[in-house]
């Protein structure tokens, strides 16, 4: 289960980009262990993924894309990704996808990201 990185680890996605997701997320459901029983659980699937993902640590991937509309930014992500997820780590959450292409830039220009040296 892929861990999500604390803000800053990686690079950082400017909080006002405009961001959409890619044509190439599919959601599917997956066998998953939950509270010790085996549950269909919806995962993301996406061609720079190994394997489809349904948590990033303890949080369910899947319900929060089901919430991006096309032109939120960062901030608008993790404000509609509360109370299930604290501010921070919604930041972190849509960071995580930016960097795996799962959140694509509104106009088709690259997301400009800032190194931590930067």
């Amino acid at each position: 289960m892929p861990e999500v990185a604390p803000p800053g680890a990686d690079t950082a996605v400017p909080p006002d980009a405009t961001l959409r997701l890619s044509p190439g997320v599919e959601i599917v459901e997956l066998p998953c262990v939950v509270d010790r029983f085996i549950e269909a659980r919806p995962a993301v699937r996406h061609p720079t993924l190994a394997a489809p993902v349904a948590y990033l640590g303890e949080v369910e991937l899947a319900p929060l894309l089901r919430c991006v509309r096309s032109g939120m930014t960062p901030r608008d992500l993790a404000r509609s990704w509360m109370p299930r997820v604290p501010p921070r780590k919604g930041l972190a959450i849509a960071q995580w996808l930016v960097s795996r292409g799962l959140l694509v830039s509104q106009t088709g220009v690259a997301v400009a990201r800032e190194g931590r040296g930067a």
